[in-house]
C-alpha cells in the first residue's frame, strides 16, 4: 500500500508511470485506488512468452465489464460482474486490505448490512428510526431553528451559557443536516441496492426462466457505481 501511496503521490505527480507487475493482488489494489481516473491510465495484461508468442489485452474493472456487457446486450454477465464489483467494494470498505478466511466469507447480503451498520454506528437508533426515516432530507433543517432569537431573548441565561448553547445549536444542526444526513443517504442506497440484490445480483436468481431487463441492470449499475464511490473514494493521481 506504501508503494501506490507513493506512486500516486506529488513525489511523482509530472512524471509519466510505467508500472509493470505480476502480482495480481497489487494491481487490484492499484487499480482500485485509480477507479475514476481509469481514463487517464492504460491497463493492459500480458500473456503468453518470447518463445511463442505474447498477447495484450485491456484490463477492466468489474463495473467498465458490466457496462460492456450491458452494451451488448449479455445481461447475464453484466449481472455477474455487478455483484463481483459490488462485492469487491463492500468487502474493501469492511476489512480494508485484510486478507479473508474462509471460514470467515459471508454472503453478499450479510456484508452489505454490514456496511449498512458501519454507516450508522455513530448514529442512535431510535433517532434514524423515528426521525431520519420518517423525514425527507431537505425537510431535516426545519427542525431545528437556524435563529437563537429565543436564547438572545431569555433573561434566565447568563452570557456563558446563553453562548454555549448557541455553539450547541450550531453543532447539533449540523449533525443533523450534514453528516447525519450523508449516512442516511448512503444507507438508503444499499437498501436500493438490497432490494435489487435477489432479482439482479444473485446468480442463482437468474440462471432459470425468468429473464432480465435492460432497464433493471442499468438501474442496478448506477447503484453500484455510486456505492464504488461512496465507500471506497478513490484517490486520484
Amino acid at each position: 500500500m506504501k508503494v501506490v501511496e507513493l506512486l500516486l503521490g506529488d513525489t511523482f505527480a509530472n512524471y509519466q508511470k510505467i508500472i509493470l507487475t505480476h502480482d495480481y493482488g497489487f494491481f487490484r489494489e492499484f487499480q482500485r485506488k485509480i477507479a475514476h481516473a481509469q481514463s487517464d491510465w492504460s491497463m493492459i495484461s500480458l500473456q503468453g512468452s518470447p518463445e511463442t508468442s505474447i498477447t495484450i489485452s485491456d484490463e477492466k474493472t468489474a463495473l467498465q465489464k458490466a457496462e460492456d456487457y450491458l452494451n451488448e446486450h449479455d445481461l447475464d454477465a453484466a449481472a455477474q460482474s455487478l455483484r463481483q464489483a459490488c462485492e469487491d467494494t463492500v468487502n474493501h470498505y469492511l476489512t480494508g486490505n485484510k486478507v479473508i478466511a474462509k471460514k470467515e466469507f459471508k454472503s453478499l447480503t450479510l456484508n452489505l448490512q454490514g456496511a449498512k451498520n458501519k454507516i450508522l454506528k455513530d448514529i442512535p437508533r431510535k433517532l434514524y428510526q423515528k426521525i431520519l426515516t420518517g423525514t425527507a432530507p431537505e425537510h431535516l433543517p426545519k427542525l431545528i431553528p437556524n435563529n437563537t432569537d429565543d436564547l438572545e431573548n431569555d433573561q434566565t441565561l447568563d452570557e456563558p451559557t446563553r453562548n454555549k448553547l448557541i455553539r450547541r445549536r450550531q453543532q447539533l444542526r449540523q449533525m443533523l443536516t450534514t453528516e447525519h444526513v450523508e449516512a442516511f443517504r448512503k444507507a438508503k442506497l444499499i437498501d436500493d441496492i438490497l432490494a435489487c440484490t435477489e432479482r439482479v445480483l444473485n446468480p442463482a436468481s437468474h440462471a432459470g426462466d425468468a429473464p432480465l431487463y435492460q432497464k433493471e441492470i442499468e438501474d442496478a449499475l448506477a447503484l453500484v457505481n455510486q456505492l464504488s464511490t461512496d465507500l471506497n473514494p478513490p484517490e486520484r493521481p
